[in-house]
């Protein structure tokens, strides 16, 4: 018998994605609604749940190519309950320990958890159940695919680019209109120094899919996380000279000169965005950014809030808003800036640029302990940018025993390349922190 209490908190927000989870993408014979599924999403928010187990051991029945009932118990659960969901889910691989479906439903809860070993394994048992005759030729060419992501994925996360490699050309072979996963392939190719067929998939993945950025934009990209400048500059050229009518090339090169302090150079290429397509978001964001790296922060926050007037929930805007906000001179500016940063660090608490922001947020309204608390806690596994790092630096130096530390960071960052938009501050706040140092005297 079902636990009740494990029931009763599944919220309806998630049942949506756990009826959709139910279900298993390219079996033949499963309708796109299930009345017996939608029952029990209905009686799981009731916390009727020996009920919603009957309705759904009758869709089974009535659909056999369903996953198993007490599985797709488990992934309704997941989408409102992960603690809960994970429970289950142990329960229905101890019942059916021989079904695909059970490991490819282990390894996406893993790979979202980033526990890439356990992604890994799970898939390679989807690929060896998979074998079995009992499947049918769309059942096996799914689970085939859905494990080959997983690995290919994993890999990639790992920088397992030989492994990587091998997957995401077999996820390619059941898949090969998939622009995305070519584009991902592209990549892949090149960290294995091959760029030439790194821009064949590029030029490959854009046939299949016209929403993706232009070939010569992909090789720029890749060229920039290697720190090789040059070339990324060189590719960006050949872009917006082939491409001189997308707004998106321009935006993407703006970026890259932002990165590399050319301010006047990056306003060129957003005004040629924004002739093209001035109602682009993408366009209209970047334009508040450049904006805000000019220091013409009256028309970064007419941006923003134009854009959040359009699009409220618009998580970047209102970030970019509250950082501008944050560095006015005025209380009333600072405040605001907080009341945005605050209701992003709720809403998003698991975002790392949310909580860095609020931190920021904090210290310039006059909480420097608690900006370095919560700074402390954003930073805690996650790679931190400069930005971050000097929001840190400035709580830090609030402290004379932190002083220290501050000027270790200031040091490593000084020298960062890319996109740093407080680099003069940190830069003289380093000189600031080593005179005073200096001009200590001794035995204080």
């Amino acid at each position: 018998m079902m636990r009740k209490r494990w029931l009763a908190c599944v919220v309806a927000a998630g049942l949506s994605a756990g009826l959709a989870a139910a279900q298993t993408p390219g079996a033949s014979g499963i309708p796109a609604r299930i009345d017996e599924l939608e029952q029990a999403g209905q009686l799981l928010t009731q916390g009727k749940g020996d009920e919603a187990y009957k309705a759904i051991q009758e869709a089974v029945r009535k659909y056999p190519a369903l996953p198993p009932a007490r599985l797709i118990l488990a992934r309704m659960l997941i989408a409102g309950n992960a603690q809960q969901g994970r429970a289950m889910l142990e329960q229905a691989a101890a019942d059916t320990p021989d079904h695909p479906e059970v490991y490819l439903t282990l390894a996406k809860v893993a790979i979202a958890e980033g526990r890439l070993s356990d992604t890994i394994l799970n898939a390679q048992k989807i690929l060896e159940l998979a074998a079995a005759p009992r499947w049918t030729a769309d059942q096996k060419t799914n689970y085939n695919r859905e494990a080959r992501s997983a690995l290919a994925i994993s890999h990639e996360a790992r920088g397992d680019w030989a492994n990587a490699r091998t997957h995401f050309a077999a996820w390619l072979e059941l898949d090969p209109r998939n622009g995305q996963t070519r584009q991902r392939y592209g990549a892949v190719l090149f960290n294995l120094d091959k760029p030439d067929e790194a821009l064949v998939e590029f030029q490959t993945a854009v046939k299949d899919d016209a929403t993706l950025l232009p070939a010569s934009v992909m090789m720029a990209r890749q060229y920039m996380g290697k720190q090789n400048d040059a070339k990324a500059a060189e590719f960006f050229e050949k872009a917006v000279k082939q491409e001189a009518n997308n707004a998106r090339v321009h935006v993407a090169y703006a970026d890259f000169l932002l990165g590399q302090d050319k301010l006047d150079a990056a306003k060129i290429q957003i005004e040629a965005a924004a002739k093209v397509d001035p109602k682009n978001l993408e366009v209209q964001k970047m334009q508040g950014v450049v904006a805000r790296y000019a220091r013409d922060y009256a028309t970064a926050v007419k941006i923003f809030r134009e854009i959040l007037a359009g699009s409220p929930a618009d998580f970047e805007a209102s970030n970019q808003l509250a950082l501008i906000l944050a560095d006015m001179s005025d209380d009333a500016s600072k405040k605001q800036a907080l009341q945005y940063a605050e209701i992003n660090a709720r809403q998003y608490k698991d975002n790392p640029s949310a909580i860095s922001t609020y931190g920021f947020c904090l210290y310039r309204n006059g909480s420097p302990a608690q900006a370095k608390q919560v700074l402390l806690k954003s930073s805690v596994n996650n790679r931190v940018s400069p930005d971050v790092a000097y929001f840190l630096v400035l709580a830090l130096a609030e402290e004379p025993a932190s002083k220290d530390e501050a000027m270790k960071i200031l040091t490593s960052i000084n020298d960062a390349k890319g996109v740093f938009f407080y680099r003069k501050e940190a830069k003289a706040l380093l000189e600031k922190l080593q005179k005073e140092t200096k001009d200590k005297p001794k035995g204080n």
